[in-house]
């Protein structure tokens, strides 16, 4: 016997590729988890794309900043209780319980009549992307220990405090006054 057919390390078994993750087994499920995650990326940049009209339509200028900071730090926060959500409900409802509060905050911000209720969405859309990329995350490493937990916080923490002090210091220094939509 060799040792790889000792230690089960020849061809038989062989890691997984590209092919099985894809495949009809997991394709629909690997699907769903990159689309979770691209709803959350993509949700950023539209977002930055159309806020100079939307302020132009609701007003606001003042508060620009804050609609991505919001954002952010909301999906800091969604990182953060991934964990504590996939142990309670399990992947499938904490996974659908995600994507709800994302849509909830893409309803909440199209139909906001000011920059108040639209940052509010924002806090809820921020909530439901961080909960999804985490948790898509947390379903390819089911590594889900209070450490993992304060690993995340503190490798976001950073990030989140400085868009947080960027918005503060937009915000009181007027700069939402020059800002294109002039609102």
């Amino acid at each position: 016997m060799t040792t790889e057919e000792a230690t089960g390390t020849g061809a038989a078994a062989a890691t997984p590729g590209w092919r099985d993750l894809l495949g009809r087994e997991h394709g629909a499920v690997a699907a769903a988890l990159a689309g979770g995650v691209a709803l959350h990326a993509v949700n950023v940049y539209l977002a930055t794309t159309v806020l100079p009209s939307v302020i132009e339509d609701i007003g606001g200028a003042r508060l620009y900043a804050w609609a991505t900071t919001v954002f952010v730090v909301a999906s800091v926060l969604g990182s953060v209780l991934a964990a504590a959500v996939l142990a309670r409900t399990g992947p499938r409802a904490a996974y659908r319980w995600s994507a709800a509060a994302l849509l909830v905050g893409t309803v909440v911000c199209a139909l906001a009549p000011n920059m108040v209720v639209l940052l509010v969405g924002r806090a809820v859309q921020g909530l439901g992307g961080g909960l999804l990329f985490a948790n898509a995350s947390g379903f390819a490493d089911p590594a889900t220990t209070a450490d993992a937990a304060r690993h995340l916080f503190a490798v976001f923490l950073v990030p989140a405090a400085v868009a947080l002090a960027g918005a503060v210091l937009v915000s009181r220094a007027g700069a939402g006054k020059r800002s294109p939509a002039g609102k």
